[in-house]
């Protein structure tokens, strides 16, 4: 199967959870060249930390559900260490970060509604294939001494105490597993003519949205505070 790379790269994804990114927005994902936007990544997982902890101190419950709907639920930590990401990732960049909470929402659901239908075309994965995707990935973060640097300090700011304890954590296979099954759905989707020229990766997204966006509930409240 043709191997869809459209996400910036892969640790980057995995911390940011924009698997709903699109290789419009960020071709040829390289951790080679990670350098080229990030200068210093201890640094810049420092400043994520340093936005999470600020937020830590709000009232609002890491657990409140900021989003629901078929098959997912989003809730207030996950959407707070989203945006920390997204911000630090763009200033990091030199970009500015204008990006409202009901945009990185929906990106947000976006991608849970990918997963969600790809199980609805019957795609699966098995947890060997995740673990075998992983162990690619894994090699080749390590191919060169400062995507290396990159992924040890990623796994440093998530709290993990090696980088065997990160690779073997559920959330990482989960996390993992989404991000393939997405892979594979969007492979199947060109193959089958579901998804080509007149019919983009983003007009799918679109259309998702619509579809389910009735049974979406989303706490506005909640979403304004964070």
């Amino acid at each position: 199967m043709k191997r869809i790379i459209f996400y910036i790269f892969s640790l980057m994804i995995l911390y940011l959870g924009i698997l709903s990114t699109t290789a419009s927005s960020f071709p040829n994902p390289d951790p080679n060249k990670l350098n080229m936007h990030i200068k210093n990544p201890k640094l810049f997982f420092e400043e994520i930390k340093k936005k999470l902890q600020q937020h830590q101190t709000q009232t609002i419950p890491r657990n409140r559900i900021v989003a629901r709907g078929k098959g997912f639920v989003i809730r207030a930590s996950d959407f707070v260490e989203y945006k920390a990401n997204v911000k630090t990732m763009l200033q990091s960049a030199g970009k500015p970060f204008d990006m409202r909470n009901g945009d990185l929402l929906r990106n947000m659901i976006q991608r849970e509604l990918l997963v969600v239908y790809a199980k609805e075309k019957g795609i699966q994965v098995t947890d060997e294939e995740v673990r075998r995707y992983m162990h690619e990935q894994r090699a080749v973060w390590d191919q060169s001494p400062e995507a290396k640097r990159f992924k040890d300090e990623f796994i440093r700011a998530k709290g993990f105490a090696s980088e065997d304890a990160y690779w073997n954590n559920p959330d990482t296979l989960l996390t993992y597993k989404k991000h393939l099954l997405i892979e594979k759905l969007v492979g199947h989707l060109y193959e089958t003519g579901e998804l080509n020229e007149n019919k983009t990766f983003e007009d799918l997204e679109r259309e998702l949205y619509e579809r389910e966006r009735g049974s979406i509930h989303i706490d506005s409240e909640i979403l304004s505070q964070l």
